[in-house]
């Protein structure tokens, strides 16, 4: 050997470094940074998917307030059923 020492040194990990490992686990959308009409993508079907989207938030909005108004709901028949039961008190009579 010459003195110089190529050697490479891992921690235990597969990836070579940490940008490496971003690489390759952390899988980034190619339509944020390459234009539709490069990959072949019609804008329409972009819009589509987009409004799908939105729509499938809102029903996830609309789900989650009518599961609030239930447990509201819920909530106020068993007070009312509380307040409604007779209470079973025996009175001593002598």
């Amino acid at each position: 050997m010459n003195g110089v020492s190529e050697d490479i040194i891992t921690t235990g990990g597969k990836w070579e470094d940490e940008e490496a490992r971003r690489f390759y686990e952390e899988i980034q959308d190619l339509k944020d940074f390459v234009p539709s009409s490069v990959l072949g993508v019609d804008s329409s079907e972009t819009d589509e998917v987009e409004k799908n989207k939105e729509i499938d938030r809102i029903r996830a909005e609309k789900a989650k307030e009518d599961v609030k108004k239930l447990e509201e709901e819920l909530e106020k028949l068993g007070r009312e059923n509380k307040e409604e039961q007779p209470t079973n008190e025996v009175h001593d009579e002598e």
